[in-house]
């Protein structure tokens, strides 16, 4: 399958497609190693925890993973690289990359449906902290340390570091955990 990446975009660039074209967002999971073409690998979830300095966290389950194993055990000492963007109705993909980890971890699970885990980390200083409007809010919250919590739609552009503005409220985010299933996907901000 042949996947479209926009080079010419700055990264962190704001890209849109017009209202007119009908798109549906898209996640992808890539394996990436030394010597070998790249993987791209069908995973029923995505779990990441992107944090600044510290540890970033790549965690995604693969269902039925015999089918994938020469292709996943050929990749196991290089990167679990994320894509994120939007699909418009031919089939075109419009793809960037969000954030990837090393490959550390390989956890099989036997049962009734059989599924291979693969994690990783990577530790990362984001620079040039932006200002971003988060929109989809489905909820907010503040401890008493003045702790914020916002849950939200997937941002494919925040990083920690920036300065979040939801619903009235302003923080710097520190901490970014993103869930990303077939059903459902979104996001937890986490910062003062």
């Amino acid at each position: 399958m042949i996947v479209q990446v926009w080079d010419d975009i700055a990264p962190r660039a704001r890209w849109t497609v017009p209202v007119a074209v009908p798109r549906q967002r898209v996640f992808v999971v890539v394996l990436r190693a030394e010597g070998v073409d790249d993987y791209e690998l069908p995973v029923s979830t995505i779990v990441m925890r992107i944090r600044d300095v510290r540890a970033t966290y790549i965690r995604v389950t693969v269902p039925d993973p015999t089918r994938f194993t020469d292709e996943i055990m050929a990749r196991t000492s290089g990167r679990i690289v994320i894509l994120a963007g939007e699909m418009t109705a031919d089939g075109t993909r419009h793809l960037e990359e969000l954030t990837y980890a090393n490959i550390q971890n390989l956890y099989y699970h036997r049962g009734t449906n059989d599924m291979l885990t693969l994690a990783g980390t990577r530790y990362v200083t984001h620079r040039n902290p932006n200002e971003m409007e988060i929109s989809g809010v489905i909820e907010i919250a503040k401890d008493r340390r003045g702790r914020y919590r916002v849950r939200s739609g997937v941002d494919f552009f925040l990083r920690p570091g920036d300065i979040v503005s939801a619903l009235g409220e302003t923080f710097t985010a520190d901490y970014i955990g993103v869930v990303i299933a077939a059903s459902n996907a979104y996001m937890d901000i986490e910062g003062e």
